[in-house]
């Protein structure tokens, strides 16, 4: 392995990065409450959204390019991606405690997310529509630091 190249693209901790092979972009979330993402060929910032709190965990579905970003408030945003900016398209609030993971199922259109308030939720999500439902899982009576469908 060798290194090719240097993203500047936080002031703070990095806490999540997603590379995409299909968009050939590399995303990226920090406690600098910011999520951006870069052209993996040219290095080219693409574009970023300010989040309201410490960015905690970050998804990403390649097909539709939507993204999912958790942060320490414990609200989760969905965002569309583009080359050329972002469309918000709707702010999962199921967490009282902050979010601390996520694990997205592309397949089955599937959201788990993990939190400091000790819930484990699973949001299925119409990507892009309005319509979704979510379910809190059964789990250990302790904060979830990562996460895992099968």
């Amino acid at each position: 392995m060798t290194h090719q190249r240097n993203y500047l693209a936080h002031q703070g901790k990095v806490v999540g990065i997603v590379f995409s092979l299909i968009a050939e972009w590399v995303l990226s979330v920090a406690r600098d409450k910011y999520f951006q993402w870069h052209c993996s060929e040219t290095g080219r910032r693409l574009g970023g959204f300010q989040c309201n709190a410490w960015c905690t965990a970050l998804q990403f579905d390649a097909q539709s390019k939507h993204a999912f970003i958790a942060d320490y408030s414990g609200h989760i945003t969905m965002v569309k991606v583009e080359e050329t900016g972002y469309k918000p398209v709707t702010t999962l609030k199921g967490h009282s405690g902050s979010s601390q993971c996520l694990s997205w199922d592309a397949e089955r259109k599937l959201l788990l997310s993990g939190g400091f308030d000790q819930n484990q939720l699973i949001s299925s999500r119409d990507i892009g529509g309005k319509a979704g439902h979510c379910l809190r899982a059964a789990g250990p009576p302790q904060q979830s630091d990562s996460l895992m469908l099968s």
